[in-house]
């Protein structure tokens, strides 16, 4: 029983998080179809460029520092490694050392709490 238990937080932190972000960024579409695109698109994007960004950064001659925190930006990553800091198991190998898993905890509650701000914000725009 006491194994189950961190599920309850990392499940509801999964389904805030992806829920905010899709009901975010669908509001400004018009059709659904649209939507849908959009958010593959985003999801598949902000995965790919900061892990790009930060492949670049760490290679051989480039040595940016600050290219550690671009993975934050990821939200499938930030939520899946949540999810590891939940159940106390290692990250994956191929993130930054330099971040734990409550650094990745913080990235997804933030972006919950933004991507909430955004939705409120454009529903308090339209009139009823």
């Amino acid at each position: 029983m006491a194994k189950a238990l961190p599920a309850v937080p990392a499940c509801l932190l999964v389904a805030i998080g992806m829920a905010s972000i899709s009901l975010a960024l669908s509001s400004f579409s018009p059709r659904r179809a649209y939507a849908a695109i959009g958010l593959v698109a985003y999801f598949l994007l902000m995965e790919a460029v900061p892990l790009a960004i930060y492949s670049i950064g760490h290679s051989g001659q480039a040595d940016w520092t600050w290219s550690d925190k671009l993975v934050l930006l990821t939200p499938m990553t930030a939520l899946g490694s949540s999810v590891n800091w939940f159940f106390g198991t290692a990250l994956d190998s191929s993130l930054p050392s330099t971040l734990s898993g409550g650094d990745f905890l913080m990235a997804a509650i933030t972006s919950a709490v933004i991507f909430s701000g955004v939705l409120l914000f454009r529903y308090r725009r339209i009139s009823a």
